[in-house]
């Protein structure tokens, strides 16, 4: 069995270390770095990773790992296994006038309304972490999870409307439904699988954990066992089309010659819109996108006189107003922002400095930024109010390195959209299945898991490993 492998990223390596592991002849072609959105950069002299900055439902990467390594001694296997660094919960939330460190701790006036919530979401942990690497179908497994969460959300499809119905505080629901953002919509537009998801990955086996020496990790694991199965991974190698009535697919080499490479099966990690113009479709872009974002890494020219949390979220002060522009790929005039504040030597354990990421939620308009566009000027400077900063955040970086829409457009996503177009509810998160395309082309990637992060690409890959070995229904 010839299989090709398009993209290099997280679902692609580890589509690519699968198809190894089934004993197939495994080419991966990335036109870039391995990694996709997961990458390393260095900033004066220190160490950051880009792309998510934690890993839920680690339970996830645990499976695919006791997968890839099964066939090594048990010495070997536990050398080889990431580390994983707990993690105190999900960061301080900023809303209005308020700060929200999720979980709330006792004591706090909120803390009842936040138990209340908590309860409802625990029972749910299981179930999303069952669909996360179940074929979707008429297997009892994920007939047993689909009742939960269904039984559970009733007609409520919408995050809002799930919202609603809880009756949690504004400052509250606020800090949960913002959320909603890890599928790239607000509130009022993703699923209500997005409310549960807070309460959910705190209540999951694991909690919520980052890999010691930051989430590239992930990538030279997964990188590391394809070679070691077998997998030729190349970099700089651009596909130019997939060949069905010749089955073959075209890619261009580093040096510029054409080359055809003949395939038995083809998994695309790519895009999916990108995906379809191989196959000789239209390049069309959908009616409607995700967000994309602006994500500034830079180590901190000096420290800071009160140290930051390790996370914080900044939110608008008016989450729907965002939501909107963000549908209209405009500008919002107040984004949502994650800031993780990294000191030297513990997530990167060779950092001499403090090294800071911050993550603007952008339109999917295909733009570049750099820290002097106005825009993103603006969203800094609220940022430092809102932290409490005695500087704008730009006087404080020293020689950031800056990824914007137009870096991630260059990917294959149209405008840049980190979870590519918009779908139905029904397929938000695990409700998706990697898709069978035609002419024994299979699509993996965030693409067609929106929002499911690192668990959901990582467990769409399972998925569509047990589908490719028989042990699924297409």
């Amino acid at each position: 069995m010839r299989t090709v492998v398009i993209g290099g990223g997280l679902a692609g390596l580890a589509s690519a270390a699968l198809a190894a592991r089934r004993g197939e002849r495994v080419l991966l072609l990335e036109q870039d770095r391995l990694g996709g959105k997961s990458a390393r950069v260095r900033v004066s002299g220190q160490t950051v990773d880009t792309g998510p900055s934690l890993v839920s439902f680690p339970q996830v990467w645990r499976d695919l790992e006791a997968r890839l390594l099964a066939d090594l001694p048990v010495a070997e296997r536990d050398a080889a296994r990431v580390d994983f660094l707990p993690l105190p919960g999900l960061g301080v939330h900023h809303y209005q006038d308020q700060a929200l460190e999720l979980p709330l701790p006792p004591g706090h006036p909120l803390y009842a309304a936040w138990q209340g919530y908590l309860e409802r979401q625990r029972p749910l942990a299981a179930p999303i972490a069952r669909l996360l690497v179940t074929p979707p179908g008429l297997r009892p497994e994920f007939l047993r999870a689909s009742a939960a969460l269904a039984a559970e959300y009733g007609l409520r499809l919408r995050a809002d409307r799930y919202l609603d119905a809880l009756g949690l505080p504004e400052p509250l629901r606020a800090a949960i439904g913002v959320h909603s953002f890890n599928g790239g919509l607000g509130p009022e537009r993703a699923s209500a699988l997005y409310a549960s998801l807070p309460g959910a990955m705190l209540a999951a086996p694991g909690g919520v954990v980052a890999p010691r020496g930051g989430v590239y990790t992930l990538t030279l694991f997964l990188e590391a066992q394809a070679r070691r199965l077998g997998a030729d991974l190349r970099a700089g190698w651009t596909v130019r089309a997939i060949d069905r009535a010749r089955r073959v697919v075209q890619a261009r080499a580093p040096g510029g010659r054409l080359e055809e490479f003949a395939y038995d099966r083809v998994i695309s990690a790519v895009d999916e819109g990108r995906t379809r113009v191989l196959l000789g479709g239209p390049a069309q872009p959908p009616a409607r996108l995700t967000c994309s974002g602006v994500a500034i890494y830079a180590a901190l020219r000096e420290p800071l006189e009160a140290p930051l949390p390790r996370a914080s979220v900044v939110l608008p002060d008016d989450l729907r107003a965002m939501s909107d522009a963000l549908a209209r790929l405009e500008e919002p005039q107040q984004t949502m922002a994650l800031v993780h504040h990294d000191p030297p030597g513990e997530l990167y354990p060779d950092n001499d400095r403090t090294v800071l990421s911050v993550l603007l939620t952008a339109p999917a308009n295909g733009r570049r930024y750099d820290l002097e566009s106005g825009w993103v000027r603006a969203q800094l400077r609220r940022i430092s109010r809102v932290l409490g900063l005695r500087a704008p955040l730009e006087e404080l970086l020293r020689a950031p390195a800056v990824l914007t829409p137009a870096d991630y457009a260059a990917g294959g996503a149209w405008g840049g959209a980190i979870y590519g177009r918009v779908r139905p509810l029904w397929q938000a998160g695990p409700f998706h299945r990697p898709g069978y395309l035609e002419g024994g082309v299979w699509q993996v990637g965030t693409s067609v898991h929106p929002g499911g992060g690192i668990p959901g690409v990582l467990g769409g890959a399972l998925i569509a490993d047990a589908l490719m070995s028989g042990r699924g229904r297409r």
